[in-house]
């Protein structure tokens, strides 16, 4: 029985310009670089039997900064990257609450009644999100997975069976926090450690 140690990238330039990332990419900023270091050191005395991650930039450089001295490649995959915001990546917060209202309200208050500009929906992230669960299934002992928000949220909601009105109740997570879960017949959820 797996244990999955899940841990949200570190901060990176966009999220501290509030802008939408999704596929988009941006670097770590010194303080994601610092943070990850820390949940490195946290991890230091942890065997770990596998590491995946998000192929994106900013997942590739917290999994290279947090595997530390473990031995075994990362392995990068598909499924767990970001939800494709589409249209709506490089945008700041402010600039797509202006331009598109009724879907931004939607993506934060409603996520079951929303829809996409060119990108994926929340049901899209939970689709490729179980394949990815179903595909480790086999591989046992501790698992350190780099990825999203809205990728732990998603395994969150799954774990809970909360259905999709409910995506965005606590716990918030935050960079470089670290959700532990547990995956057997069911995926099932430990709790969050904040990296601070």
């Amino acid at each position: 029985m797996p244990t999955l140690y899940i841990m949200r990238h570190g901060e990176t330039v966009w999220n501290r310009e509030h802008r939408m990332q999704g596929w988009s990419d941006s670097e770590l900023t010194t303080n994601g670089v610092e943070s990850a270091k820390r949940m490195q050191g946290r991890l230091a005395r942890l065997s770990l039997d596998a590491i995946y991650s998000s192929p994106s930039l900013r997942t590739r450089t917290t999994a290279q900064i947090v595997r530390g001295d473990h031995l075994g490649p990362v392995q990068y995959d598909e499924r767990i990257k970001e939800m494709n915001m589409g249209e709506w990546e490089g945008q700041t917060q402010a600039e797509i609450n202006e331009k598109y209202p009724e879907q931004s309200f939607a993506f934060w208050n409603t996520p079951h009644t929303f829809t996409t500009v060119h990108g994926e929906l929340f049901e899209d992230v939970r689709t490729r999100v179980a394949l990815f669960l179903e595909a480790i299934k086999h591989v046992s002992g501790n698992i350190l997975i780099v990825t999203h928000a809205i990728v732990i949220k998603t395994l969150l909601q799954m774990a809970k069976g909360n259905s999709l009105e409910q995506f965005w109740n606590p716990p918030f997570i935050h960079h470089s926090t670290m959700t532990y879960f547990e995956l057997n017949e069911q995926l099932e959820y430990i709790g969050v450690v904040n990296n601070d």
